[in-house]
């Protein structure tokens, strides 16, 4: 066998591997087999890092039950924004706090950036940043929420 029959033996099985892999992934969706998930789901920043232009990124992803990607999936989550401060106050990147519409780009993922913004005041150590993912239904199946929690801790 010469190199280049080698070469695209080689590739045409890895080509029909990757279909077969997109397939169970498929499958393993129309089983019902999803979930949301967000990294992280809990974080403790320190307040004073929290109350200096602080910026975090949350990682959002549709998972099945093993923590496989779903990578068929391009399609849009609720993403959910909330804090219990009484002065510092979480923010999307374009400055909103309005629910927003992320795709899920990536192959069943994607990253949102949370900012903490203190121009009315600074956040308190025990705030909690609270995000939320949520979807109506995928492939007709109830997704259960997922949710990103930051609690601020004191030095």
């Amino acid at each position: 066998m010469s190199y280049l029959d080698y070469l695209k033996d080689r590739t045409s099985r890895y080509k029909i591997n990757k279909l077969f892999e997109y397939m169970r992934e498929l499958e393993e969706g129309c089983n019902g087999n999803i979930e949301l998930s967000v990294e992280p789901e809990t974080l403790d920043t320190e307040v004073d890092e929290a109350n200096d232009d602080f910026e975090r990124e949350v990682t959002i992803s549709l998972e099945d039950g093993e923590g496989n990607l779903h990578q068929w999936f391009n399609g849009e989550v609720d993403v959910d924004i909330a804090d219990d401060s009484t002065d510092g106050e979480a923010q999307f990147e374009d400055g909103t706090t309005d629910t927003q519409q992320l795709k899920l780009e990536r192959g069943g993922e994607a990253t949102i950036t949370i900012v903490y913004d203190t121009s009315s005041g600074d956040f308190e150590a025990g705030d909690e940043i609270t995000v939320t993912v949520s979807s109506d239904n995928i492939l007709g199946y109830s997704i259960d929420d997922a949710t990103s929690i930051d609690t601020l801790a004191a030095e």
